[in-house]
This record gives C-alpha cells, structure tokens and sequence, in this order.
C-alpha cells in the first residue's frame, strides 16, 4: 500500500505511515508534490478538442475501405457506452423518426455530460489482457482530458508467461503511454532511449488541425443530424426476435436507403450543414477554410457520393427493436454480393455486440461496466470480451477516478516515428520487449496502424498541420512532415 501523503510503500494493514507518521486514509491517492498543478480545468491550457463526432453508424457507409474490423469494434464500443439506450421513450408510442432523434438525442447528451467533461479524469487503474493463453496485468496512474486532446497512462507492466499460461518470472516493464496533440507515444527506457511514435492524423480527417469550440460543433452537427432524421421516410413493424435466448415481441423501425436513398440522405444532410452557420464556422477552423470554401467543400463531395452511388448496388439498413420503455437491438446491415451486419444488444447494463457476414458470426463482443461512489473517489470496473475463430480476449479494468483530478502534462521531443523508424532500431526494441511478453511480434500489429501512403511525391494542399492529397482516384489526409519537400 502506498501513504497518501509522502508516497512511500507501507504495509497492507498500516493505520499510520512509519516514514511521515500521518494517518492513512485508504481511499486517497498520492499525487507528488510537483504534479500539484490545480484542477484540470484550472491549468490554463487549450480548452479545445478536435474529435471524429460518434455517428459514423447513421452517416457513413460500412464498405469504406479504412472501416476495417479494427476499427469497427472501437466505433460501436464507444456506442455501447451510453446509458442512453437503456432508457425510456416515454408512455406513448413514438413515431418512427422519434425512436431515431431519440436515441441520437441521448447519445449528443451522453457525450457532452460524460466523455467531454470540463474537468477531465484522473486517477489509478488496474488493466488486466488476457489474449488467447496470454496473460498480462497493467498497474498505474492515467488522465483522461478530452478538452484538451490528452490521455497518459503511467504504469508497469507485469509479465512473464509462458506459452501454457504458466508464469514463469516477474519481469516488470515501466511504461508511459500517452496520446497527446494528435500523436500517440509508447515510452519505456528498458525498450530504448526514445519512445515509439505515431500520428493519429494518418487514421482520419477529424482528429486533425487547428482547435475549435467542440461544443459548438457538437451542437451545431446534432441539430442538423435531427433535422436530416425527421425528414427521412421509415419502415415500422413489429418482429419477434432471440434476445439472449429469450423470444420477445418488440417493434420495429428501419432507414433503408437503397443507391438512390444514400444519395438523398447525403444531399439533406449537406444542405442542412450549409445552412448552419455554427457548423460552417468550425468545420471552416479544422479545415482552414473560408464560408464558401465550407460550401464548395461539400459541393465537390456530394458529386463524389452522386458518382460511388449511382453505381452501388448496396443496400444499407440500419433498424432499432424497442418497446415502449427500452431500446433492445441496434442493427446495422449492408446488402451488396455479400451480406454485412453489425448487431448491438442491451441487456440489464451490459451490452453485446456480434459482426455477421451472410449467416456467419465473425466475432462477438461484449461489455459490463459498474461503478460505487466514494469518499473522494469513483471506483469502478469494466469487463470486455472479444471472441473470434482466430482469438479469444478478455480485459478487465478496475479504476478509482479521483473527483478532483489534477496532472502534470508530459511531453516528448526526440522519438522513433513509426513511419519512419530503421529495420535495426526496430529490431532492438522488439529484441527487448520479448524479455517482458512472449509475443513482441503484438508491435507489428501497432506498427501497421500507422503505416502510410503519404509521400513528397503526392499533390496536396496543406494547412499548417496537415495536407489533403490525391492518390490515384481518392483524397488522403497526411502530416505536414511527411509532404514536406526534403
């Protein structure tokens, strides 16, 4: 245990520390004397945030190239965070566009009072990954701070297994993991004298640029995507499904939007962000764009979905079971040569998500969260699973969230970029990290994240953080350091 006073690792029993001689109080955490900074929303940083807004589910089709499973997992999770889901619509039946707005109302609120809270989140966690037969524990101290794009996770990592989930050392690994102005860093001095870096900008268009008011884009796309649902035509029914092997009576609405629908659903969607000047003001600061640039912007990008459209032959439906107190299965299907289908279920706090292909369940999901109110702190714990043909992983987090969270920001300035790191340097790394985990090829798979397609040789126009350039017959978003001439 350690003494919430001067930090010092005293017995599990201990009342009074035997090196300050205070009192003990159980609940609290030790923050060292030079990380006393003040509140989070105190320090006098940026309070700016640059975030890809959470309703890739409703405004962008599955078959894009880059929706990869990856991918895919992390968007829907994030969904199935919100509490919303599990509530109520109230006594009468709604129509059919209100089950949308609903759900879409709950989700904007969601966001704004629990993921993009001013004042942030510190505290300690414990991360246990089980991985196939591996087994690995995490244990230290993170800050969430999403107004200002920053997230650190100082820990230890505690391995060593064998391949029959023995253990056979305790091999502990220091390591910092920090995401911060768009960029993600992997820092441990037992794995090299500079942390491993990649640039987030490479994985999307909206965690990129200059800042901007996060809450007025929020507000500004939420009104416009409202506006765009209410004016969508929808399929009610009512349908008997398998809940988690019991058959309930639900209702059900559906958006089906066949080529011709896509497209329609985007020209709305268009025009009612052109005529928001809230929008248009912030999507012209992560652009650097003017107001007509903004409009001429989404001109050109509306031919581009006119042109994929007319084409395809997909037909996308994305379909809610509820009844009148509870949301019970969010569906999301692409029907092209092959049929797609992403499946959410809710049920008593948990929540379950399964990938089909034709009649196929590729992988599954699941996830539980819990949490009790403290004395000075939130503690909780969240349970994930994942399960596939090829893998099966369960991770477990126990957390105390401090409620009045304070940090001290870290930074790097030399580091090996990913993109660009030596065969040998990579090597060295990789040499040392299997000292502390059998699989060290895991840092391939991160590795792969980041590889790109951005070169001096493209033509890009660029802003002062990042370029949009063509490759072949599409628009890439790179780093400014990457198009630079050398």
């Amino acid at each position: 245990m350690q003494c919430n006073h001067c930090g010092k690792i005293v017995p599990s029993t201990s009342k009074i520390c035997m090196f300050c001689n205070q009192e003990i109080d159980p609940n609290a955490h030790y923050i060292p004397p030079e990380e006393k900074i003040g509140d989070i929303e105190n320090t006098g940083y940026d309070t700016k945030l640059n975030i890809k807004v959470v309703n890739d589910l409703l405004k962008k089709p599955a078959s894009r190239k880059y929706v990869y499973i990856g991918i895919s997992i992390i968007v829907v999770f994030f969904v199935l965070l919100i509490a919303l889901i599990i509530g109520s619509f109230g006594g009468s039946k709604s129509s059919s566009s209100d089950v949308f707005v609903k759900v879409v109302d709950s989700l904007y609120e969601y966001i704004d009072d629990e993921i993009l809270d001013k004042n942030g989140h510190t505290g300690n966690a414990t991360i246990e990954i089980k991985y196939n037969k591996l087994d690995y524990q995490f244990t230290g101290d993170y800050v969430f701070d999403p107004l200002n794009k920053y997230f650190s996770y100082i820990s230890e990592l505690d391995g060593k297994y064998s391949s029959s989930d023995i253990k056979i050392d305790s091999k502990i690994l220091p390591i910092n993991f920090l995401v911060r102005d768009n960029q993600v860093f992997i820092k441990s001095d037992d794995l090299g004298e500079k942390p491993l870096s990649g640039d987030l900008t490479l994985l999307s268009d909206y965690l990129n640029l200059k800042a901007y008011d996060v809450d007025k884009l929020i507000d500004a796309y939420h009104d416009v995507l409202v506006d765009t649902l209410k004016q969508m035509s929808y399929k009610s029914s009512v349908e008997k499904i398998n809940f988690r092997g019991d058959m309930i009576s639900t209702s059900k609405v559906s958006l089906v939007l066949d080529n011709k629908g896509m497209y329609n659903f985007y020209k709305k969607l268009f025009a009612n962000l052109m005529d928001s000047t809230k929008f248009i003001n912030q999507y012209g600061s992560i652009k650097n764009m003017d107001k007509d640039e903004v409009k001429t912007y989404f001109k050109d990008l509306l031919k581009n979905y006119e042109y994929k459209y007319s084409n395809s032959k997909e037909v996308i439906t994305l379909s809610i079971n509820y009844s009148k107190s509870t949301v019970y299965r969010i569906t999301y299907e692409i029907k092209s040569d092959e049929t797609k289908k992403y499946q959410i279920e809710i049920k008593d706090k948990s929540y379950f998500f399964d990938y089909f292909v034709n009649d196929k369940n590729v992988y599954s999901g699941s996830l539980a969260s819990t949490s009790k109110d403290l004395t000075n702190k939130i503690h909780g714990e969240i349970a994930i699973t994942f399960d596939s043909d090829d893998y099966l992983t369960d991770i477990k987090i126990k957390y105390d969230d401090d409620k009045k969270p304070s940090y001290k920001k870290l930074s790097y300035d030399e580091t090996y970029d990913l993109s660009s790191i030596s065969e040998s340097d990579y090597t060295t790394i990789k040499d040392r990290l299997s000292t502390f985990i059998d699989e060290a090829n895991i840092l391939d798979k991160f590795k792969k994240i980041f590889e790109t397609d951005c070169s001096s040789d493209l033509e890009c126009t660029c802003s002062d953080i990042t370029c949009r350039c063509k490759l072949d017959d599409k628009y890439i978003t790179c780093p400014v350091k990457l198009i630079e001439k050398k």
